[in-house]
């Protein structure tokens, strides 16, 4: 898991994990309808926040390729996939 670059990022996630046990807590007990449908938009509603500023803040935006960058440094070239092919049968 990648640790949130920006601090306004950080509470945007502390919004959304706090909406996800709100939901759970009304889904533990016997949910009202209209209470899992306000509980929903909630999640919604921070998510869509998150999601937001993620697409606005240049700081979570740089952050974002170093993190693509880096994963895709890890992905093995074509002449080490040639080591573990398993062509033949012993």
């Amino acid at each position: 898991m990648v640790t949130p670059s920006c601090p306004r990022l950080s509470t945007l996630s502390s919004i959304l994990r706090e909406e996800y046990r709100r939901r759970s807590a009304i889904n533990a007990k016997n949910p009202d309808p209209k209470q899992v449908a306000e509980a929903e938009a909630g999640i919604r509603k921070a998510h869509e926040l998150l999601t937001a500023h993620r697409e606005d803040c240049p700081m979570c935006r740089a952050h974002e390729r170093e993190v693509a960058l880096q994963s895709y440094a890890r992905k093995p070239v074509n002449s080490e996939l040639d080591l573990f092919r398993l062509d033949r049968v012993s």
